[in-house]
């Protein structure tokens, strides 16, 4: 059984796997882009037709645990954004809008980019008619949120992993989205 509030370092379909359905009330992750990353026991650099069909059986894993009229926020880079994409069609979830990351300071590019990445995209689903009722509009008020990037000197976020998340960021989207019971299956 598994403990709420707790890290379990394991692969993420098989997490899935044990959350009963209809059990979480938000989900916000960041799952790898497929971008060949230096991730340690993770794979990220599949084919393209793979990371779509990978894309899709979390994406049917998440839809099964949310609770009908809940929202999922997923990240997803922009050069496999279309892969992704494909694997929500083949859900049930109802894609509305992209909750945008504006990351003023970055100066950080992509290998093949061709302009800095200071913005990065999260698809916003529901499960269903969504709630509009649960949206925090005092929180959640614009669809693009501006954060500094996250660095190794961050006193809250000097962790040894490739795409941190600032803190503050994911505060504003639980807080603003609602949910007691928040799952992020890649820990991002």
């Amino acid at each position: 059984m598994l403990e709420l509030n707790k890290v379990y370092c394991m692969d993420a379909l098989e997490l899935l796997k044990q959350i009963p359905d209809k059990s979480i009330d938000l989900v916000l992750t960041d799952p790898p882009y497929n971008v060949n990353l230096d991730y340690t026991e993770i794979e990220d650099n599949m084919k393209d037709e793979d990371y779509s069909e990978w894309c899709y059986k979390w994406l049917s894993e998440l839809y099964r645990v949310l609770q009908e009229g809940c929202y999922a926020i997923v990240f997803t880079g922009d050069k496999k954004l279309f892969y992704v994409m494909q694997g929500i069609y083949k859900t049930q979830f109802q894609f509305h809008h992209f909750l945008k990351w504006n990351k003023p300071l970055c100066q950080r590019g992509l290998p093949g980019t061709v302009l800095f990445c200071r913005t990065e995209l999260a698809f916003v689903l529901s499960k269903g008619k969504p709630n509009i009722k649960k949206i925090n509009r005092k929180t959640l008020y614009s669809d693009t949120l501006t954060y500094n990037n996250t660095s190794n000197n961050d006193k809250f976020n000097a962790v040894n992993h490739n795409a941190r998340r600032p803190i503050p960021l994911y505060r504003q989207i639980i807080k603003g989205f609602g949910g007691n019971i928040v799952l992020d299956c890649f820990m991002g």
